[in-house]
This record gives C-alpha cells, sequence and structure tokens, in this order.
C-alpha cells in the first residue's frame, strides 16, 4: 500500500482496523524528542518503547501502526478503534450538534464536551485505552494503563482525571 496522510483516513470515527500499509503523518512535535505525542486528528503518536507498554495490555482494540515522523523518524500510530458509552450525560456539561448547525453527518453526536465525568460502571473492566462513544477526540486509559506508562519513564503523555 503507497503511503497515505492522516487526512485521507477518518482515524476518529474508525471502530476497527485500518488497512495495513505504510503511513506518514505530520505532526507539530515538541522541540525534543518525546514517546507521546498526538497528530491531528488526535492520534496517539508513540515510540517503539511506548508502543511495548501499550502492547503488553493485549488490546484487541489497539492497532499499531507503523508511521515516519516527518519523514524519518519511525513511530507507531496507535488506532484506538473502541468507542464506549460511558459519557456521565447528567453530570458533564456538553452540547450537541443540531440541525442548524448544517452537519447532518454528526447530528446528535457530541459538538463539545466541557466537563467529563464518566460513569465507571459503563466502561467494561476490560478497556484499558478507549475513546467516548459520540464524542471520539480525547483518548481514555485506565488507571492500570496510566501506571504502566508512568512506570516505563514515557515522555510526552499528560493525565487528566475524569
Amino acid at each position: 500500500m503507497s503511503a497515505s496522510s492522516p487526512e485521507e483516513i477518518d482515524w476518529l470515527g474508525a471502530r476497527q482496523p485500518l488497512p495495513a500499509g505504510d503511513y506518514v503523518v505530520k505532526v507539530l512535535a515538541p522541540r525534543r524528542q518525546v514517546d507521546f505525542v498526538l497528530c491531528l486528528p488526535c492520534v496517539p503518536i508513540v515510540s517503539s518503547r511506548l508502543a511495548a507498554v501499550l502492547r503488553s495490555i493485549g488490546d484487541p482494540c489497539l492497532q499499531f501502526l507503523s508511521v515516519q515522523v516527518g519523514g524519518d523518524i519511525p513511530c507507531v500510530a496507535v488506532n484506538v478503534h473502541r468507542h464506549v458509552e460511558c459519557l456521565d450525560e447528567a453530570r458533564s456539561m456538553f452540547t450537541r450538534w443540531r440541525p442548524e448547525d448544517r452537519r447532518p453527518d454528526r447530528l446528535g453526536e457530541y459538538r463539545a464536551v466541557y466537563k467529563v465525568i464518566l460513569d465507571p460502571a459503563r466502561i467494561p473492566s476490560d478497556a484499558h485505552m478507549f475513546r467516548i462513544a459520540g464524542w471520539a477526540p480525547p483518548v481514555i486509559v485506565s488507571e492500570m494503563l496510566k501506571e504502566h506508562i508512568e512506570a516505563s519513564g514515557a515522555t510526552g503523555p499528560a493525565f487528566l482525571e475524569v
């Protein structure tokens, strides 16, 4: 397969593995190399070291794709294709796409979420890295995976409690 740019792939909407192939991604990278960075549109790009940590949890809803960052740094894009309906709508703050927004393809989905509160009872126990159904930009990780990432000494990721 020829190289593809991330704009040609529905990274956020992916609910299944993407086609195998070689991908080139453009990352607004920090001035120093890190183990974790997001490229547009919110695709985790990780070092081979951090990819090994993520692979160790054995999550079948993570797909690891070889990518070149800036054309010369080999990394791994992580396709997080599990979407979990777990936003606690009663306690979160959000807006939805409406007909007047002229995006019929997004109608009813979350347009923006200003305060994220998850309902832990709705998160499967084997969901260690996933996206929120209906609002895909953030990548959610379990406490167990967060601890593994921190123990690895990975540079770049930042965690917010939700």
